[in-house]
């Protein structure tokens, strides 16, 4: 008993071992049937039989050895039905059966569409049975845009439309790329009409407004719509003011169905007593159009390679136009609903497609829209200024100097030294004029930020930045900080490494610290108190318990500086040459800028993770000019990111 169950696993393992091959090797047979479809639905039915008969035989040399014998038989059939039922050619008709019948002996006729004399000729060649189908034309069934259509049909099919409203055109065929006037009449006296269109391929229906001239409700399909070959449906509802329907032509589930064929002789589609509006231009070429997944398709909307499926390649425009360059080997495109769907490429109405909205050089393969993330930065600005500790320089709010974690000047120090002294002879401190600051760069704050960009396309992301900035004075500094931008990625957001530039703007503090010694420019009448640890100053020859000679109030920018006169000997040329006599006191000087910026951005993302890649380590460089304080301000920051 073992050893049967063990013989009938092998037997299943061979099976499966010589079938997965096959399976593999017939990579044409989805996109081959849904154009033997096409040929039957949208030509045959149109009784458009050269045309039907051009698709098959197009089909059949494009399947090559990529499709089964089972599909190139279905196309050998209905071949012979369209020569035999469509074209009267008996003899044609046989010759088709009889290859379809060899490359599959158990190829079935569609009788539905075989005429008794196909039938006859089918049955004479050998063949024997019937129950073939095709995907259901326009009316019946499910359509190649996946919409169901009740039986019965609409209008194209033979029907009668539905409702009581009466419009125009009343055609069943028209040619590609014309524009559709539909005018309507309605006894119901509807307060609103709208129309309802749905191109061939689409999923969805598109809404247009009709306008009332007094007679008729009248609008006009656009030519975006016929661009392609294929069924176009349309129904019209006419509303009460209430939004209830009142009166309709035709209905989603029994529309009106047009033939919309490249190469139609029919009359173009016109308003009453009007001539036809003029074809339009720039919406395809006047070749075939294929299913979007069909190898060697050509849509018309983008240039593509002459590399047929499975040839090696390096990027998906070297491929024929249907195909995908996939792990260096031109494949079929899949179809797909969304951008990660796709292992290249971008979701374009349905079908995965290189070049996205037409662009060869858009970026391949999907990304992720939304990205959030956390960084470090540390600004570096331009410095530079004079008498930058100056109480008058510091009151225009460019500079902030501190001893330690106090404001300089700080006259609390002159006051406790006059009160251990007994006396009240001590002044405010101020700095030596000429302590400056030389120009240059020098390091400021550092922040933590959070980020958070949306995509609007693969390359387009608008976003922000906000967080908190540290290392600011102590006295006023804003830790706020919070930036908008806009960046353009030059490679994608599906890139492994990605570089972006960008605009930016936005609220940000930055102060810039530097350390420098002032020489403090405030005598006493004590002139060698050590408590307050100045040296005689020469030119001082008052006694030590009276004020020297000469203090009085001082004048201009030194009025307000107590006993200001002895301030403004000091600066001067008096004591001023003798600045090395003073006390020295070491202070850090912030240079404060901002609170408002604008400009720039640029960095790299290298990316990592799945498919599509959804992590990343960034560096940005932000170029920041800050305003109403001026000065030029660079910001380097590294951070990661997290695509959702």
């Amino acid at each position: 008993m073992h050893r049967a169950m063990f013989h009938r696993l092998i037997a299943v393992a061979l099976v499966l071992f010589c079938a997965f091959p096959a399976l593999g090797q017939f990579t044409r047979d989805k996109a081959a049937n849904k154009k033997i479809d096409e040929a039957i639905n949208t030509h045959y039915f149109a009784t458009d039989f050269d045309k039907a008969e051009g698709v098959l035989l197009g089909t059949v040399e494009a399947c090559g050895d990529k499709c089964s014998p089972q599909t190139l038989g279905r196309a050998w059939m209905y071949i012979g039905i369209v020569r035999g039922s469509g074209k009267k050619d008996m003899g044609g008709a046989k010759e088709a059966f009889g290859t379809a019948i060899s490359l599959d002996s158990n190829v079935k006729l569609d009788n539905d569409l075989a005429s008794a004399e196909t039938k006859a000729a089918f049955a004479e060649i050998g063949g024997s049975g019937g129950g073939a189908t095709v995907a259901p034309p326009p009316g019946g069934g499910e359509d190649i845009g996946g919409e169901e259509v009740p039986e019965g049909g609409p209008a194209a099919a033979g029907g009668e439309v539905p409702g009581g409203m009466v419009c125009t055109p009343d055609v069943t065929e028209m040619q590609t790329r014309r524009p559709v006037p539909v005018s309507c009449s309605s006894e119901a006296g509807p307060a609103s009409v709208e129309l309802r269109y749905k191109a061939f391929g689409e999923k969805t229906w598109q809404k247009v407004p009709l306008k009332n001239d007094g007679d008729y409700w009248q609008a006009e399909i656009p030519c975006e719509a016929t661009a392609d070959a294929g069924a176009l449906r349309w129904y019209v509802t006419g509303r009460a003011e209430g939004g209830d329907v009142v009166d309709n032509f035709g209905t989603e589930k029994q529309p009106v169905v047009m033939s919309v064929t490249e190469d139609s002789a029919a009359d173009p589609p016109a308003l009453p007593g009007q001539v036809a509006p003029d074809r339009c231009g720039g919406l395809g070429s006047d070749a075939e159009i294929c299913p979007p997944d069909f190898p060697g398709c050509d849509s018309g909307k983008k240039e593509c390679g002459d590399k047929d499926w499975g040839a090696s390649c390096g990027n998906s425009t070297e491929c024929k136009c249907g195909l995908l360059c996939v792990d260096g080997a031109c494949e079929t495109a899949p179809s797909c609903e969304s951008n990660s769907d796709c292992p290249v490429g971008t979701c374009v109405g349905g079908t995965c497609s290189a070049g996205g909205d037409g662009d060869s050089d858009a970026p391949a393969g999907p990304y992720k829209a939304l990205w959030i993330g956390a960084h470090f930065g540390y600004d570096l600005g331009t410095v530079g200024g004079e008498d930058v500790c100056y109480s008058k320089t510091q009151e225009n709010g460019a500079f902030a100097c501190f001893e330690g974690s106090n404001p300089y000047p700080n006259d609390a120090r002159g006051i406790n030294a006059a009160n251990a002294a007994g006396n009240d002879q001590f002044f405010s401190e101020e700095p030596h004029t000429g302590t400056n600051i030389a120009s240059g760069i020098a390091p400021g704050t550092m922040r933590a930020l959070l980020s958070l960009d949306y995509a609007l396309s693969p390359r387009l992301t608008v976003g922000g930045r906000a967080g908190y900035a540290l290392g600011g004075n102590p006295g006023d500094f804003l830790p706020v900080h919070a930036e908008a931008r806009g960046s353009y990625h030059f490679s994608g957001l599906n890139s492994m490494f990605g570089p972006y530039a960008g605009l930016s703007a936005g609220l940000a503090q930055v102060d810039m610290k530097v350390s420098a010694t002032m020489f403090n420019c405030s005598p006493n009448t004590q002139a060698q108190d050590p408590t307050y640890g100045m040296p005689a100053l020469d030119g001082y020859t008052g006694a030590p318990d009276e004020p020297p000679n000469g203090y009085t109030d001082g004048s201009g920018d030194y009025a307000g500086v107590p006993a200001g006169r002895a301030y403004q000997d000091c600066v001067q040329s008096g004591l001023g040459a003798q600045k090395d006599q003073l006390p020295k006191v070491p202070v850090d000087v912030y240079q404060k800028s901002g609170p408002l910026f604008v400009g720039g951005h640029f960095g790299g993302v290298l990316r990592f993770g799945g498919e599509p890649k959804n992590m990343g380590v960034q560096l940005n460089m932000n170029i920041m000019v800050m305003l109403p304080k001026s000065s030029i301000v660079l910001e380097p920051s590294l951070g990661f990111v997290y695509g959702m």
